[in-house]
């Protein structure tokens, strides 16, 4: 039998820690963000807005996401909170690794469930 459940939400990874804490190496792992023209050129863009900056940008796109999770009654999961953002996890900063793939996969279905059991399994 088919289970029904409201849409789920994932919030965007906002990146890889506070600015002051970006281990060395990791900020060439910042890919989006170029300012003047899109990261897939070749070569590279050489202009790209701060880690600052992009938190900034990023952590506006998961207010509105939480914000519309509220008003659609849908189930959202802040990435942020169980998925650290560090290179062991991500391969840039918006993409899962194998370890975060299995370390997101693990922490969504317990939030799942725990939701499901909530809400008399929906």
């Amino acid at each position: 039998m088919a289970m029904q459940v409201p849409g789920v939400g994932f919030q965007a990874p906002v990146d890889h820690g506070e600015p002051d804490e970006i281990a060395p190496g990791d900020e060439q792992l910042l890919w989006f963000g170029s300012v003047d023209e899109s990261f897939f050129n070749n070569p590279p863009p050489e202009r790209y807005f701060s880690v600052r900056v992009m938190r900034e940008i990023l952590g506006r796109y998961n207010a509105a996401m939480l914000a519309l999770c509220a008003e659609r009654k849908l189930w959202c999961y802040d990435v942020d909170t169980f998925v650290p953002q560090t290179s062991a996890m991500y391969y840039d900063d918006a993409h899962v690794n194998v370890q975060g793939s299995r370390t997101l996969g693990v922490e969504v279905a317990k939030r799942l469930a725990a939701d499901l059991a909530r809400n008399g399994g929906y």
